[in-house]
């Protein structure tokens, strides 16, 4: 007969390897040693199931992760530029068919095919940036900047990623509404929804409520709000395609908002996902956005047959967590139950 201690010890171990949640854990642990620093958070229905931090928020100060830390999100801003658009058109107040020269003055003849629509599937020509993330330049600057430049190719022909597109789709916000671009979504997507924690200047983002970046060589390189930023946000070259700042919970609740109906009626949601309008979702179906700027990298997936939103964040630039999260998919989903 075998000794109690080793008994207790086997049966121990029998219920650890049967439990997801702690096989997610150590498997985010493991990912520490190759530089992973940040967190994952995982809703189902609405209700957190997992959340797990691995190093520190500021590794200088020893200042953890928590479900209130902000977390830079990158490109999954576009998302949200999108349901602004798409929830302008169903009020009447832009026509996804609209050229862009309803909206902008003396719009050189190349560039008047473009519509919204283009703008939004990154179809438009325009190039991708006109300027590093925190240089300096307003809004009307900018725009006309794009309207000066030379075309990638025929509007329509083909899609290339477009982060100015995005930009302007945001200047184009704030001419219908009258509202600044950060206003008018807390206004019609964040409030309604109980967010307080999700925007550039809105939350009044304390520096030690933020992530701190680390570069590819491992040095610090800082919070967002470190950069240069104008009174009401970041640089246009970065405004409505980047840079806002949420906590997982805020994250997540929009995520699940967006693909739940609450924000959407269901023929703006159709061009919000097209592929699942033409096809209904499969069991295994994700959609899933991320953002990062060489520095951080953010993930925000949605997996419909389950329900289940999971954001996942990283603060280093030697470590970039999209790549190392799809192996884990099988992982969260048992610890969803599914």
């Amino acid at each position: 007969m075998l000794p109690f201690n080793l008994i207790l010890a086997a049966a121990m171990l029998t219920s650890s390897q049967a439990d997801p949640a702690t096989e997610l854990r150590a498997k985010l642990d493991e990912l520490g040693k190759q530089n992973f620093s940040g967190v994952l958070y995982m809703e189902k229905d609405g209700k957190e199931i997992f959340f797990h931090s691995v190093g520190y928020a500021d590794p200088e100060s020893k200042r953890p992760f928590t479900r209130q830390t902000g977390i830079e999100i990158g490109s999954i801003v576009k998302p949200v530029v999108r349901v602004a658009m798409l929830k302008l058109a169903e009020d009447g107040k832009v026509g996804l068919s609209d050229s862009i020269s309803k909206y902008f003055r003396d719009v050189p003849e190349d560039k008047k095919p473009i519509t919204l629509q283009m703008l939004m599937n990154h179809t438009s020509g325009f190039q991708d940036v006109f300027g590093g993330d925190y240089e300096p330049i307003k809004r009307d600057a900018l725009m006309q900047k794009m309207l000066e430049a030379k075309l990638l190719f025929t509007p329509g022909s083909k899609d290339e990623y477009s982060n100015c597109g995005f930009s302007m789709l945001a200047t184009i916000i704030e001419k219908v509404t009258g509202e600044s671009l950060e206003r008018h979504i807390a206004r019609t997507q964040f409030t309604p929804l109980g967010l307080r924690r999700f925007g550039y200047v809105l939350p009044n983002w304390n520096r030690d409520e933020l992530m701190t970046g680390y570069g590819s060589k491992g040095e610090r390189w800082g919070t967002p709000r470190e950069k240069f930023w104008y009174k009401d946000g970041p640089s246009w070259n970065l405004r409505g395609n980047g840079g806002m700042i949420a906590t997982a919970k805020d994250l997540a609740t929009w995520s699940l908002a967006a693909h739940g109906g609450r924000l959407l009626k269901p023929g703006s949601y159709k061009l919000f996902m097209p592929s699942w309008a033409e096809k209904p979702p499969s069991a295994t179906a994700i959609s899933m956005s991320a953002g990062g700027n060489g520095i951080f990298n953010t993930v925000l997936a949605y997996m419909p047959h389950h329900k289940l939103v999971l954001v996942a964040a990283s603060t280093d630039g030697r470590f970039e967590i999209e790549n190392h999260l799809r192996p884990l998919y099988p992982l969260m989903l048992k610890v969803a139950g599914g």
